[in-house]
Order: C-alpha cells, then sequence, then structure tokens
C-alpha cells in the first residue's frame, strides 16, 4: 500500500513540475519564405516548450537549449502564418564572452541571435521580458516550413519573451498527461483491489 501511494505521489509531483514555457522573438526583418521575399516586414517566432525539457545540447556545454524540434510558429507581415517543421530550438548561452540568446538549429548554426546582458545568469527556466535587443544577428541556413524554406537575411528591433506557466492553478495538465495519471490509479486500484481479495479472513474467535 506504501509503494502504491509513493508512486503516486512521485506521479503527481512529476506532472505538477512540468511547467509549460513560450518564447517569442518579435521584431523587423528581410528574407524569404517559399521563395517569397519579405523587407522590413515585422514578424513573431513563438515556441512551445516545458521548463522540464530544457537541457544541455552536447556541442556546446555552457548553453542550455530547448530540445530539437522543439514545436513553433511564425506570422510575418504580408507573409502570413506557419509552422516550422525542422530542428528549430531556442538556445542561450549565459557566459561573461557571450551573453547570447537565440534560435539554432539544435547541435548546429545558428540562425538569428540576440545579445543583452539580462541574458548573463538566464537559463530558459523562468519568466524573462520583455528584452529589447541592441543587436540582432542572422545567418544564412534555412529552416523548413509548411509554406517552404524560411531565410532571415536582416533583423532589427528584436524582442525577446519568454513566460512560464507555473504556480497553482496557472496550468491545466494536457489530456494526455491525464490519461497517463488516469490509467496509472486504476492500475494501481485494481492491484490494490486484488491484493485485498486474497488477503486471508481474520478469525474474530
Amino acid at each position: 500500500m506504501k509503494r502504491k501511494l509513493l508512486f503516486t505521489g512521485l506521479l503527481l509531483t512529476a506532472l505538477a513540475s512540468a511547467d509549460p514555457l513560450t518564447i517569442t522573438f518579435s521584431g523587423t526583418g528581410s528574407g524569404s519564405v517559399g521563395g517569397v521575399a519579405f523587407d522590413s516586414a515585422a514578424f513573431i517566432f513563438t515556441f512551445d516548450s516545458d521548463t522540464n525539457l530544457i537541457g544541455k545540447p552536447s556541442c556546446c556545454a555552457p548553453d542550455s537549449s530547448t530540445p530539437e524540434g522543439t514545436p513553433a510558429t511564425f506570422w510575418i507581415d504580408d507573409i502570413g502564418t506557419g509552422t516550422f517543421i525542422g530542428d528549430q530550438a531556442v538556445f542561450v548561452n549565459p557566459s561573461p564572452a557571450e551573453l547570447n540568446v537565440g534560435i539554432w538549429h539544435y547541435n548546429e548554426p545558428d540562425w538569428l541571435v540576440l545579445n543583452s546582458q539580462a541574458f548573463a545568469t538566464y537559463d530558459l527556466k523562468t519568466n524573462l521580458g520583455p528584452i529589447l535587443s541592441p543587436v540582432a544577428y542572422t545567418f544564412g541556413e534555412p529552416f523548413g516550413t509548411t509554406k517552404g524554406l524560411i531565410y532571415m537575411n536582416s533583423a532589427a528591433g528584436v524582442v525577446y519573451s519568454a513566460v512560464v506557466s507555473s504556480g497553482v492553478g496557472a496550468s491545466v495538465p494536457e489530456p494526455s498527461s491525464m490519461a497517463l495519471l488516469g490509467g496509472a490509479l486504476v492500475v494501481i486500484c485494481t492491484l490494490l483491489r486484488r491484493r485485498s481479495a486474497a488477503r486471508p479472513a481474520i478469525s474474530q474467535n
């Protein structure tokens, strides 16, 4: 009985510690999507992850990063919306020589990089921003999207923002998490019922 309750407690703790993370990059830039060019157009890139998925990529020990293929969408003025379908991720390098955060090909080249003192102690696991980056660097390797390859040739006025949905009542577990929890509780109840049925009756004499 104690083991079953301990397992249930650990499962509930794991679900409770999963804090949804939404990261946005917004600004103006030039480039192309699916061969259609945009110039000095407003853009928003949105990444959805979770604080317990942040890790240390094998290539870059000081960095922290969201997982490879982090779900991400974009909106670009005159282009519309789309979804990234590559190895996109968000990284931070808080070392004194870097102080960078940005979008990159996981374990591969950077794509859009910002620089600010605000990133000096940042690990992607807390709320931050909005932070206006003094500079923004773009790199040539494109990402695949539902609208075709997306290139960023230049960017300016880029603002970084990260929101962690944590605290009591601040986030609702996803249906898949609730199904997992429900299944685990059913198994536990079944085992306890069988164990009670198999226990010999205690004589009242």
